[in-house]
């Protein structure tokens, strides 16, 4: 038992040793959405952008602007900082009768969820569902013309509107580039957008080689943004150079996403107000990383899946591991999850509940399932692959006590595996000796 006073006591603990070593509103400037002042390394990009839309709506161009590049490389941070300056620019030269709309499509809302933000941008109360495409398209345009209003639309992470149904979204790239007064921004991770887009319609009217193009952030780029994130939030001194070294490194070499760094660094400042650290040097940084990447998948496991998808994981695992291979056949996970569940005492699935775990773990993004032909005739295969680190199922099995028994047969088999290895060197060392 605990009182409110303990709790007041370790709570007042932490807030002294967030003044030690973490500045005022540190976790804000860690934050993906947080857009500086003045950023680094992307003006180019904004002054290209600003440029665009400027032109755009003082010509009344039905026209539009392509983005891409790889999540955490600026885009959406430019796009705002661009639609900021272009207004205040619009706006000094007297020229007013415009609006720029940004809105961000969501992996479940949809087309109609794009349409319906954009109508509450535009001050319009409609619902949020249960009208047609054609009906917000309506709304849309009645803006327009009763407000007598050029508008632009920015719809970032374009990408998530492409698992709808293809009609949808050509319909809304159609109105985007063929309604007058009016253009569009369209923001996205694929390069090869138009390849998605079937509708002649649409293609002769997007303008694919309108497009500003985001290269990853390079190394120097990374370590440059960083290091200024870790002067705004901790102490000076609390995070060495070398760390931000390592860490910048480890950034570039993963693709140049700065918000793999962002999230490293927040988990830098928690681990300091838990007391665990006082300084993070290189050494300690190449740890966080370490620590990072298995506690945040790991944790995720083991917080949002059923004690039956853990069964099917843990039986994935370790046919991965007994086969030494990044894909299994489901046949043979089937197999070792009824295992699985007869020593943990749960009575056992039949393949259509498998399947359902499967579909549940597929559509989670834990692994991914496919189907191949095994040739003619001979009817098909599914294979299955694991799309989070071993190690961080390993945590899942370490974290969950009811899993017990399933970690300690895997622990056998990576230890047939380490005295595999370890005979292998012994044989190899005494051939060399003849």
């Amino acid at each position: 038992m605990f009182s409110l006073d303990d709790l007041k006591k370790k709570v007042s603990e932490q807030i002294e040793t967030s003044f030690k070593y973490l500045k005022p509103g540190w976790q804000k400037y860690l934050d993906p959405s947080y857009i500086p002042p003045t950023p680094l390394h992307r003006d180019a990009e904004i002054q290209e952008i600003c440029l665009k839309l400027i032109g755009f709506i003082s010509s009344k161009a039905t026209r539009n602007i392509l983005i891409y590049g790889i999540p955490g490389s600026g885009k959406t941070m430019s796009f705002i900082l661009a639609k900021k300056l272009a207004e205040e620019l619009l706006k000094e030269k007297g020229i007013d009768d415009f609006e720029i709309v940004y809105v961000r499509a969501s992996t479940t809302g949809g087309v109609s969820q794009v349409m319906s933000n954009i109508c509450w941008e535009l001050g319009r109360d409609v619902p949020k569902r249960g009208l047609s495409f054609r009906e917000y398209m309506s709304i849309v345009e009645e803006y327009i013309e009763n407000e007598k209003k050029y508008l632009h639309i920015c719809v970032d992470e374009f990408d998530n509107l492409l698992v709808a149904k293809k009609e949808l979204y050509e319909a809304l790239l159609y109105f985007f580039t063929r309604t007058e007064n009016l253009s569009a921004t369209f923001i996205t991770n694929k390069v090869d957008l138009a390849k998605e887009i079937t509708d002649g319609r649409v293609l002769s009217t997007l303008d694919t080689i309108n497009a500003i193009y985001f290269k990853p952030y390079t190394k120097e780029q990374v370590r440059d943004i960083l290091r200024e994130r870790v002067e705004q939030a901790f102490k000076e001194g609390v995070i060495t150079n070398e760390a931000i070294e390592v860490l910048s490194e480890r950034v570039a070499d993963e693709g140049g996403d700065i918000r793999k760094g962002l999230s490293v660094l927040l988990f830098c400042g928690e681990s300091l107000l838990r007391g665990e650290r006082s300084s993070i040097d290189r050494e300690s940084m190449e740890q966080i990383i370490m620590e990072h990447e298995i506690l945040k998948d790991g944790e995720l496991l083991n917080s949002t899946l059923s004690l039956s998808d853990k069964i099917v994981l843990a039986a994935i695992y370790a046919c991965m591991l007994t086969n030494r291979e990044n894909k299994v056949l489901s046949d043979e996970v089937f197999g070792i999850q009824d295992y699985f569940r007869k020593i943990l005492n749960k009575t056992s699935i039949n393949n259509d509940t498998f399947s359902v775990y499967l579909s549940r773990l597929s559509t989670a993004g834990v692994v991914e399932v496919k189907r191949v032909g095994r040739g003619r005739g001979r009817g098909m295969v599914s294979y299955i692959r694991l799309k989070y680190p071993h190690d961080s199922v390993k945590y899942m099995l370490e974290k969950d006590n009811k899993l017990r028994p399933i970690l300690n047969y895997i622990n056998s088999i990576i230890d047939e595996r380490k005295k595999e290895i370890e005979e292998r060197i012994r044989l190899a060392k005494e051939k060399r000796l003849f």
